[in-house]
Protein backbone atom coordinates (compact mmCIF):
# COMPACT_ATOMS: atom_id res chain seq x y z
CA UNK A 1 0.00 0.00 0.00
CA UNK A 2 1.41 3.36 -0.93
CA UNK A 3 2.07 6.30 1.14
CA UNK A 4 0.04 9.56 0.53
CA UNK A 5 3.67 10.98 -0.94
CA UNK A 6 4.19 7.72 -2.89
CA UNK A 7 7.90 8.34 -0.84
CA UNK A 8 7.00 4.86 0.73
CA UNK A 9 4.89 1.57 0.23
CA UNK A 10 4.32 -1.04 2.60
CA UNK A 11 4.52 -4.99 1.69
CA UNK A 12 2.54 -7.16 4.07
CA UNK A 13 2.93 -10.97 3.84
CA UNK A 14 1.28 -13.89 5.03
CA UNK A 15 4.52 -16.25 5.72
CA UNK A 16 4.33 -20.32 6.58
CA UNK A 17 6.93 -22.03 7.45
CA UNK A 18 8.77 -25.09 9.68
CA UNK A 19 10.71 -22.54 11.59
CA UNK A 20 7.63 -19.71 11.81
CA UNK A 21 4.70 -20.85 12.11
CA UNK A 22 1.93 -19.05 10.61
CA UNK A 23 3.11 -15.22 10.99
CA UNK A 24 2.37 -11.80 9.21
CA UNK A 25 5.21 -9.67 8.10
CA UNK A 26 5.81 -6.04 7.07
CA UNK A 27 8.32 -4.70 4.76
CA UNK A 28 8.00 -0.89 4.30
CA UNK A 29 10.26 -0.10 1.23
CA UNK A 30 11.44 3.35 -0.09
CA UNK A 31 10.05 3.89 -3.18
CA UNK A 32 12.66 5.63 -5.02
CA UNK A 33 15.38 2.79 -4.62
CA UNK A 34 13.06 -0.03 -3.51
CA UNK A 35 15.70 -0.54 -0.88
CA UNK A 36 13.54 -1.89 2.21
CA UNK A 37 13.93 0.38 4.57
CA UNK A 38 12.15 -1.36 7.95
CA UNK A 39 11.21 -5.44 7.84
CA UNK A 40 9.18 -6.09 11.10
CA UNK A 41 7.07 -9.66 12.25
CA UNK A 42 3.73 -8.57 13.76
CA UNK A 43 4.41 -11.19 16.49
CA UNK A 44 6.80 -13.53 18.44
CA UNK A 45 8.45 -16.31 16.17
CA UNK A 46 6.79 -18.89 15.77
CA UNK A 47 3.72 -17.80 15.47
CA UNK A 48 1.14 -20.86 15.77
CA UNK A 49 -1.98 -19.13 15.53
CA UNK A 50 -3.85 -19.28 11.71
CA UNK A 51 -3.52 -16.01 10.65
CA UNK A 52 -5.44 -16.40 7.12
CA UNK A 53 -8.26 -14.04 6.99
CA UNK A 54 -6.93 -11.90 9.93
CA UNK A 55 -6.22 -9.11 8.63
CA UNK A 56 -8.52 -6.49 7.50
CA UNK A 57 -7.57 -3.26 7.07
CA UNK A 58 -4.22 -1.76 6.50
CA UNK A 59 -3.74 2.44 6.74
CA UNK A 60 -0.52 4.83 6.80
CA UNK A 61 -1.02 7.25 9.70
CA UNK A 62 2.21 10.10 9.01
CA UNK A 63 4.97 7.66 9.53
CA UNK A 64 3.21 4.72 10.88
CA UNK A 65 1.84 1.79 8.67
CA UNK A 66 -0.57 0.21 10.91
CA UNK A 67 -2.03 -3.35 10.19
CA UNK A 68 -5.57 -4.19 11.97
CA UNK A 69 -6.98 -7.37 12.62
CA UNK A 70 -10.37 -7.74 12.65
CA UNK A 71 -11.25 -11.44 14.33
CA UNK A 72 -8.35 -10.45 17.49
CA UNK A 73 -9.66 -6.98 17.57
CA UNK A 74 -6.34 -5.36 17.28
CA UNK A 75 -4.14 -3.35 15.82
CA UNK A 76 0.28 -3.98 15.04
CA UNK A 77 2.02 -0.15 14.02
CA UNK A 78 5.54 -0.02 12.12
CA UNK A 79 7.17 2.95 12.47
CA UNK A 80 9.55 4.29 9.76
CA UNK A 81 12.42 5.01 11.69
CA UNK A 82 13.36 8.58 12.70
CA UNK A 83 17.11 8.60 11.90
CA UNK A 84 16.73 7.42 8.36
CA UNK A 85 15.93 10.66 5.88
CA UNK A 86 14.79 10.06 2.15
CA UNK A 87 15.36 12.43 0.16
CA UNK A 88 12.39 13.69 -2.18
Amino acid sequence: KLRRDRKYKAKVYRCIGHGIGDAIRVDLVNCKTDDIVVSEWLDDLPHNVEMAGAVTRTSWKGDAFNVTFGRYDWTETVELPENKTIES
